[in-house]
């Protein structure tokens, strides 16, 4: 719990999401993993015309449009204005108008503000100061299934973190289906991987802006990329080969202990 207690934060994170997620750099990134693939594919075999969806964190709507295509209506949870512009355009550019918007962060957001819906998705969006009260929340306004997604292995490996005197956490996922055990449930889950290759200049700008190292640092960790076979050329330019893993988790309503 201590892992999760460590992600809280009271820092604005909608600057972050603004800065960092609504870059073309990243909207270039999520193409070419070709996110969230199959993982979409596995929720919209719960979907029907007559579903109703609450999207927790909705990003940019990587989730919340193409739902929206498949049924009734979509409320979209989601406290960034620059996510939200980006929603609002490929709703206008995909004609899209079952998407309603609240833009707040979802332990700020009153019951008298929320309905019942049939699916709740809450991806990637746990910063929240107490998880399982924001866990039994999502659940009490579902009347079928929660989907939790969460990263197991983003690709940035221990041995890419240590230049940065860092470790990458890979707790979360099995800290959440945990929690979701001893709110009584029996959740089931299911691992999806992606490979891809992602751009040098990509990673390194990316931990250059998170870690604000020296030119130095960046230097040994090309060094060790390439003498690690990481590293290839492709079109004149330096690649990694990652390997992207996420979990998602169905708690479902009818599985209460």
């Amino acid at each position: 719990m201590d892992y999760l207690k460590d992600r809280s934060t009271d820092e604005p994170l909608e600057e972050y999401w603004d800065d960092t997620h609504n870059s073309e750099q990243y909207q270039e990134h999520i193409r070419r993993l070709g996110y969230p693939g199959t993982i979409l594919d596995k929720i919209y075999l719960s979907l029907t015309p007559e579903s109703t969806v609450l999207d927790i964190g909705a990003g940019h709507g990587t989730f919340c449009i193409p739902i929206a295509k498949k049924v009734r209506s979509v409320t979209a949870i989601e406290p960034s204005s620059g996510q939200i512009a980006k929603i609002l355009k490929k709703m206008n550019d995909e004609k899209i108008d079952n998407i309603r918007i609240i833009q707040k962060r979802w332990e700020d957001i009153t019951d008298n503000e929320l309905e019942t819906y049939s699916f709740v998705i809450a991806a990637h969006c746990f910063t929240m100061k107490d998880i399982s009260c924001a866990l039994q929340k999502m659940i009490n306004v579902t009347s079928d299934t929660l989907f939790v997604i969460s990263t197991i292995d983003n690709g940035n490996s221990d041995n890419i973190m240590k230049f940065y005197d860092s470790k990458y956490r890979t707790g979360e996922f099995f800290i959440l289906y945990n929690m979701l055990s001893q709110l009584g449930y029996i959740p089931q889950s299911e691992i999806f991987q992606w490979h891809f290759d992602l751009l040098l200049e990509e990673q390194i700008d990316t931990l250059r802006k998170k870690y604000k190292k020296d030119i130095e640092i960046e230097e040994q960790l090309v060094e060790y990329l390439t003498r690690t076979n990481q590293l290839f050329l492709k079109d004149n330019a330096g690649y990694i080969r990652k390997k992207h893993t996420d979990g998602l988790i169905l708690c479902s309503k009818r599985d209460h202990m």
